[in-house]
């Protein structure tokens, strides 16, 4: 059994604020034979976070899903796949988009442990609104302190 290894990516708007977003997972096996990512669907919340377009995040989502699916580039060739690469993300990588460092698991199954990780580190749910309460009654509360006046 391969040591599998995770990284969070993280959207930071401004990086000099330090203030960041967890945007997506990647989990790697040392022995290269597993690299997946999943990304946040709920990108209205990131768009709330980082008060700009998004579309360069969800490009580099779908590029870098397309490109651990063909295993064709320098990010993830057979050569690099594996720790190494996530490393040098992790290290090299310092705008807006960012990788923390690569933390070890034994799971036994890297899928399911690609969701956890994902129900851990991604925020899914969307806030639901709640209609405004239109009372003309005041509350108890309120009656009392404006007898008092």
């Amino acid at each position: 059994m391969a040591v599998l290894r995770y990284s969070v990516i993280r959207y930071m708007p401004d990086p000099r604020r330090e203030e960041c977003i967890n945007i997506g997972v990647i989990v790697v096996a040392d022995d290269g034979t597993f690299v997946e990512a999943a990304f946040t669907t709920n990108w209205q919340r990131v768009q709330c976070f980082g008060q700009e377009d998004l579309s360069f995040l969800k490009e580099f989502a779908s590029l870098l899903r397309y490109r651990i699916q063909q295993h064709q580039d320098s990010l993830f060739s057979s050569a690099l796949l594996g720790t190494e690469a996530l490393t040098k993300m992790a290290e090299g990588w310092h705008n807006s988009i960012q990788f923390t460092p690569p933390r070890a698991s034994i799971a036994p199954d890297p899928r399911k442990l690609l969701e956890q990780l994902f129900s851990t580190y991604i925020l899914e749910e969307r806030p639901t609104r709640r209609k405004a309460v239109q009372s003309k009654k005041l509350s108890p509360w309120h009656s009392t302190v404006s007898k008092k006046r």
